[in-house]
C-alpha cells in the first residue's frame, strides 16, 4: 500500500459526514480545543468555509491565508482561540492584528521580535530629540550673534 493509496482512503473517510460526526460525537467529551482544531483542519483541507461559531474566521480570512499561519506557528491554534474568546468582542479584531505583527516579527527575528523593533524606534526617537537639541542651539546662537553685530 503507497502513500498515495493512504493519503486517498484517509481523504475518503474524511470526506463521509457519517465518519466526521463520529469522530466529533466521540471527543465533544473529551476536549474543546480538538473539536476546534478538527474543524478548522476539515475547513482547510476540504477547502470549506469555517463554520459560523468559528473564533477565527472574523479575524482571520480565508483570502489570507498566511496571517492565520504566521500566528499558528508562533502561538498555536489553541492558545489564540483561548485568547480570543476571554476578550470582549470589541477588542478581538484588535488583539487579533497584534498577535498576527508580533507573529510576523517573532519570525523575522526569532530572538528579539518585535522588540527588536521597538528597541530601533527608541533609539531613532533619541536621536531625533539629540538633532532637535543641537538644531535649537544653533538656532540660540545665531540669534545671539545676530543681536550682537546689530
Amino acid at each position: 500500500m503507497g502513500l498515495s493509496s493512504f493519503l486517498k482512503g484517509i481523504r475518503i473517510l474524511v470526506e463521509n459526514p457519517n465518519f466526521y460526526s463520529f469522530i466529533l460525537n466521540f471527543l465533544h467529551s473529551r476536549s474543546h480545543s480538538i473539536l476546534r482544531k478538527l474543524a478548522v483542519w476539515k475547513s482547510k483541507y476540504l477547502r470549506r468555509k469555517c463554520p459560523l461559531d468559528c473564533i477565527f474566521s472574523p479575524y482571520f480570512p480565508s483570502n489570507d491565508p498566511e496571517r492565520f499561519s504566521c500566528v499558528h506557528k508562533i502561538y498555536g491554534s489553541s492558545n489564540v482561540g483561548k485568547m480570543l474568546q476571554q476578550l470582549p468582542v470589541h477588542l478581538r479584531a484588535a488583539a487579533a492584528d497584534c498577535l498576527c505583527y508580533e507573529a510576523r516579527c517573532r519570525i523575522q527575528d526569532p530572538v528579539y521580535g518585535c522588540v527588536g523593533i521597538i528597541s530601533l524606534l527608541y533609539q531613532q526617537i533619541h536621536s531625533a530629540e539629540n538633532q532637535l537639541a543641537e538644531t535649537k542651539a544653533e538656532i540660540a546662537v545665531l540669534a545671539v550673534n545676530k543681536n550682537f553685530q546689530i
